[in-house]
């Protein structure tokens, strides 16, 4: 493609002209990614040159960066403005990209750059400055620790305990580890002495390091590092300010700013006032090389944006100005629109419009026509597209088809060999591809196959699917959160403590019960303490049990009865179903692959395992019963969507059946433009049809030319009539009532059923029930969704009004949750006086059920702007179009509650803001601000979000196994109930249930994790679970494994914990129950019933060794004089073996 380009006249006159100091080309008649494809060829001739290509938009800039990142590699360079007038931190992938440009240009690399004329307005630190945030760390170098420690915290990393965020670091003794925003995994650093001994990429899942590197440059995690120098450049300039204006409230908000800095606390929006920190500030333009070539898209359009930009920020700061708040002057922030023409001017510069360019340089170009231009395919209409395609082939033009991963181009090859497309003429390509073009001239055709089938095109990135977050529930405990000891009770965790047994110290877990007793719980029966999770409420707290008292026992028992009663019921219902007789649909038809590349998504594993699951399940004879389990926009109406058409082709009728007539016509909509370019019939029954259309919708359904019927519970009512009804799609099955889902268990005996549900169901429970409930489970997050900017701070009318008419200027739409029906009217009047142009619509739930629906299908049909709501929105409510979500009183609110809301936006193209508020000038709950700081943390879908989605898990085992079942869970802790539920299910099976013995080790010898090798108490508490589930030598060799690589050098006390526990695993095998230390004697207490000792090697092992005895009537005693440390271990894991030998 780049060829046919290079050998055209045209492009070599562009060539020739960019040697030219007096001529500049203007170049028109380019078309969609045309730009792209003429702007590489040149990248790739010029390959010692840098190029910046401006535009009036950051969106324009952010597409040619994805249609170029095919061939070359291309940075953003985003703009901040919006950001600035905030006073909010701008996104950290925008400070990463912006870092990773002035990177480049600084080392001297030729670059790419991507960028709009706001972008390029803003003055940025010059060049020294810049450089001075860098810092290059490479094998071999000596460096010192705790300056590069005092550097990240100045640069705006984060200290935690353990790095899982983009932005944070931790330290360990000689190890540090780093999550750089410029990059996709974080580093580790490990240090001999002060030498960087070796450095490392690492899991932030896992913690375990993937590949060794040979050097990393840092950069900062803001575009500012408070140094001295700084604070001091800035209280000089604090000083100035407040003689310019004798006004309290302004006087007030500059020391503020003064104080945030010399504490180095609160730092958040302060990159707002980076121009009064330097004396000479510059712009992007001034670190360009001198023979960079510079590309203007739409100079007149460029010119217009400038200006807009400079008049915007003039009329806010005078704003701000008059309301005695501080604003940084305008002319400090943006360098002037002529300067800056002037400067681009002075480079390389090729012009690409519509329109002649405008002066000064009208007299300076050369005009170069191409002849690209548009496609014309139909929207919606891909089967003329194709015909299109099939033309274009025939008439001798060359026609490439740009698919974005490897998957989809095979997919769409398959369908052009389906069609006998001339393979000469037709190519499919892996690749990104915004906007394709026809060239008459050339004889050329390109395109995506988005335009082909009609789909919305997304900004795309590398695939990478992730797992879902990981969800170890001791992992999270912290002091003062409740626990369950497996046989003792609930109790509240409070540490662990180091005792000293026998003259050598051991790590207790303590537990305080009832009366201020306590429990000290060795660390190796770590697996009988469970962290406490059961109620669904934020603060719920359980009781706490009594030491020693029958309670306890009284409620482990009932719930066990129940959990039986429930699994039978449920092993009743999978054996009938399994022997019922009922249709067998056919293996996929060619269209369904047809349709199944309408899909404008790559499929995640977990998405595909759910379809192929589905459809083994439908072309068995015995009814289909599946659950598909999934977070919100983890795709599980796609899976839905290709049953529904399997369904259909086979000539059966589909039922889609929902809660709500809201989710009734989310999933019409869906499905009427999925199964649009197909002769199939959606329909569906909702109150918001009048009622001659129900009729004749139902009199379709009868007659069997409504294919497909979406509806609310009148859909199982008796008077509608299916002619051949072939699958039920049952979305929220837990939503509706008692007499409905008796209803549904009729109609689940003789048709298919497939399930969905948003509330992610528990791994462990899922497990527990293969073999009476077919689930799939979609874990795995859809790739490249943009994460969500989560915004927390004190309410602020200004941000409000701000974020929301940005999202209203770039044609979205807002959420607004005040979770109080009381003063949601007084909410809506402030609103309404902060933004008279705004339409804003009140949606709760004790509106009159028409009005609720009547409000949000407005507003999902645009004709709101904003809509105010209470918490009715969490869950079921999918608009695409609301990418910012304003949440008052966030602190009320707990962290799942949080969570769903959020997950509310960023469904599109766009990036999505959440704004989380607390109440001014108000102390808020160290349990609020515990949530609050996860929420902001963990961004990214399934990057961490243990406690939020164990929450939502607990919800989702209620709803599946019912209210009195989560009764249980909220009594005995929900790990313990599936562990007895697992049990249960297993005995009911017939299947063996291995019953370990608790084996209790006490040596002379210090075994524990010191606090010097892992400092992290939450860490402890997860080895300690690791350690004691260890049972072969292999896992102790990756436990050594990973503790060498997260902490360095292993001491002493570890090497004999791992020594302790694997052979505690091995008298687990062998029926030993106790090893003790008394005297100079060590004792081992056999168990008869569970022994695996040949006796005959006890007497043989008496014979020849004199220091082994035995004392009647199962305990060995061995004389351990002259014994120490290891020795200990050593010999008697000697004994044991040989007591195994035949």
């Amino acid at each position: 493609m780049k060829e046919l380009f290079r050998q055209t006249q045209p492009y070599q006159s562009i060539v020739s002209s960019l040697g030219s100091q007096r001529i500049k080309p203007w170049i028109r008649g380019l078309h969609g990614s045309s730009v792209a494809f003429l702007l590489c060829s040149l990248a790739e001739d010029l390959a010692n040159q840098s190029f910046i290509a401006i535009f009036p938009s950051q969106s324009e800039a952010e597409k040619l960066a994805q249609d170029l990142s095919n061939d070359i590699e291309v940075s953003v360079f985003p703009e901040y403005q919006n950001f600035l007038y905030q006073g909010i931190s701008p996104p950290k992938k925008y400070i990463a990209d912006r870092m990773e440009c002035f990177k480049n240009l600084i080392n001297g690399k030729p670059t790419f750059i991507s960028t709009s004329i706001k972008a390029l307005l803003q003055k940025v630190p010059p060049n020294p400055v810049i450089n001075s945030y860098l810092r290059t760390l490479k094998i071999g170098q000596e460096i010192d620790l705790s300056e590069l420690t005092t550097y990240l915290v100045n640069s705006g990393y984060r200290k935690v305990e353990l790095v899982e965020a983009k932005g944070d670091f931790a330290r360990r003794g000689n190890i540090l580890d780093i999550y750089p925003l410029n990059h996709d995994w974080p580093i580790r650093i490990d240090l001999f002495g002060d030498e960087v001994e070796d450095i490392r990429l690492f899991d932030f899942n896992t913690q375990r390091s993937t590949k060794n590197i040979n050097q990393v440059t840092l950069i900062p995690a803001r575009e500012i590092t408070f140094t001295d120098a700084i604070v001091n450049q800035w209280r000089n300039r604090a000083e100035t300010l407040i003689a310019l204006k004798s006004s309290p409230k302004y006087t007030f908000e500059i020391e503020q700013i003064t104080y945030r800095l010399e504490e180095g606390i609160d730092l958040e929006g302060l990159e707002s006032i980076i121009p009064m920190l330097h004396n000479d500030m510059s712009t992007l333009l001034d670190y360009v090389p001198p023979d960079t070539i510079t590309t203007l898209i739409e100079p007149s359009w460029v010119k217009r944006e400038a200006q807009q930009l400079i008049e915007q920020a003039e009329q806010i700061y005078q704003k701000k100005w008059d309301a005695n708040q501080f604003m940084v002057p305008t002319d400090e922030t943006f360098i002037p629109v002529d300067p800056l023409i002037s400067k681009l001017e002075a480079l390389q510069t090729i012009y690409i419009s519509l329109t002649p360019p405008p002066t000064p340089v009208t007299n300076k170009f050369e005009e170069i026509q191409f002849g690209m231009r548009p496609l014309g395919l139909q929207r919606g209409n891909y089967q003329m597209n194709f015909e299109k395609i099939k033309t274009w082939s025939e008439d001798g033009y060359s026609t490439t088809i740009f698919c974005e991963n490897q998957k989809l181009s095979q997919r769409f090859e398959h369908i052009l060999n389906e069609r006998n497309f001339p393979d000469s003429r037709t190519h499919v390509r892996t690749g990104n591809l915004s906007e394709g073009f026809i060239s008459e001239d050339e004889r050329i055709v390109v395109m995506s196959d988005h335009e082909v089938f009609g789909r919305t095109q997304r900004p795309r990135k590398k695939p990478k699917f992730k797992d879902g977050a990981s969800i170890a529930s001791i992992i999270d405990l912290q002091v003062n959160d409740f626990v369950v000891h497996v046989s003792h009770g609930i109790a509240v965790y409070q540490g662990i403590k180091k005792i000293e047994v026998d003259g050598k110290f051991q790590d207790f877990i303590k537990l305080e019960y009832t009366n201020n007793d306590i429990l000290y719980v060795p660390t190796y029966q770590i697996n009988l303490v469970q962290k406490y999770i059961g109620g669904n409420e934020k603060d719920y707290k359980p009781k706490i049990d009594r030491l020693g008292g029958t309670t306890w026992k009284n409620t482990k028992s009932k719930a066990q009865a129940a959990i039986e009663k429930m699994a039978e019921e449920l092993l009743s219902i999978y054996a009938k179903r399994k022997s019922t007789e009922g249709f067998a649909f056919p293996c996929d038809s060619p269209w369904q692959q047809e349709f199944e590349a309408l899909f404008p998504f790559e499929e995640t594993p977990d998405q595909i395992e759910s379809i192929t699951n589905v459809k083994s399940d439908m072309e068995k004879s015995q009814p289909m019963d599946r659950l598909i389990c999934g977070d919100v926009g983890y795709g599980k109406t796609e899976v839905a969507l290709r049953a529904t058409f399997k369904a259909v082709a086979a000539g059966k009728q589909v039922a889609v059946l929902v809660p709500t007539t809201v989710l009734a016509l989310q999933h019409f909509n869906t499905f009427q433009n999925r199964f649009n370019p197909f002769p199939i019939c959606v329909e569906m029954l909702s109150r918001l049809k009048t009622p001659k259309q129900m009729q004749s919708i139902k009199e379709g359904i009868a007659k069997g030319t409504v294919d497909i019927v979406i509806g609310t519970h009148a859909l199982i009512s008796e008077k509608i009539k299916f002619h051949d009804l072939g699958l039920l799609i049952i979305d929220e099955e837990h939503r509706f009532g008692v007499k409905h889902k008796e209803k549904i268990k009729q109609i689940r005996s003789t048709v298919d059923v497939l399930t969905l549900t948003a509330t992610p169901i528990p791994r462990t429970l899922h497990m527990s029930m293969v073999g009476i409930r077919d689930f799939s489970l979609i874990n795995t997050p859809p790739e490249n969704r943009l994460p969500i900017e989560t915004y927390i701070m004190e309410y602020n009318p200004d941000i409000v009004k701000d974020s929301i008419l940005r999202e209203i200027e770039r044609g979205g739409q807002v959420f607004f949750v005040h979770n109080r029906v009381q003063s949601i009217a007084s909410i809506a009047a402030h609103l309404e006086e902060l933004l008279p142009q705004a339409k804003i619509a009140i949606s709760h739930g004790q509106m009159p059920e028409r009005q609720l629906e009547k409000i949000i299908t407005d507003f999902m049909d645009h004709k709101y702007d904003v809509l105010l709501s209470t918490m009715i929105i969490e869950s079921g409510v999918d608009i695409p179009n609301v990418n910012t979500i304003i949440i008052n009183r966030a602190d009320a609110l707990g962290l799942a509650q949080l969570y769903q809301l959020r997950g509310r936006v960023g469904r599109a193209d766009l990036q999505a803001y959440g704004y989380l508020f607390y109440p001014q000038g108000q102390a808020i709950t160290e349990g609020a601000q515990k949530r609050l700081r996860v929420i902001e943390e963990f961004t990214d879908l399934g990057s961490g979000f243990k406690i939020a989605l164990r929450d939502l898990e607990i919800r989702g085992a209620g709803n599946m196994l019912g209210s009195q079942q989560h009764g249980h869970i909220a009594t005995i802790g929900y790990d313990l109930y599936c562990q007895l539920l697992e049990e249960t299910i297993k005995k009911l099976k017939g299947e063996e249930i291995n019953e370990t013995i608790d084996v209790r080790i006490d040596l002379p010898l210090e075994a524990y994790l010191p606090d010097n090798y892992v400092p992290d108490s939450r860490q402890k508490i997860s080895f300690y679970k690791k350690i004691a589930n260890l049972k072969t030598t292999t896992e102790r060799r990756e436990l050594e494994a990973e503790f060498q690589d997260r902490f360095g050098t292993i001491p002493e006390p570890v090497h004999f914990l791992l020594d302790t526990a694997e052979l505690k695993h091995h008298c687990q095998e062998i029926g030993i129950e106790r090893i003790s230390f008394a005297e100079n004697k060590i004792n081992i207490a056999v168990n008869p019933e569970k022994a695996q000792i040949n006796p005959q090697q006890i007497i043989k092992l008496m014979q020849q060794d004199k220091r082994i005895s035995l004392i009647p009537p199962s305990r060995l005693q061995i004389d351990s004089r002259g014994l120490s440390g290891r020795n200990f271990i050593l010999v008697i894991r000697s004994i044991l073996k040989k007591l195994q030998s035949d």
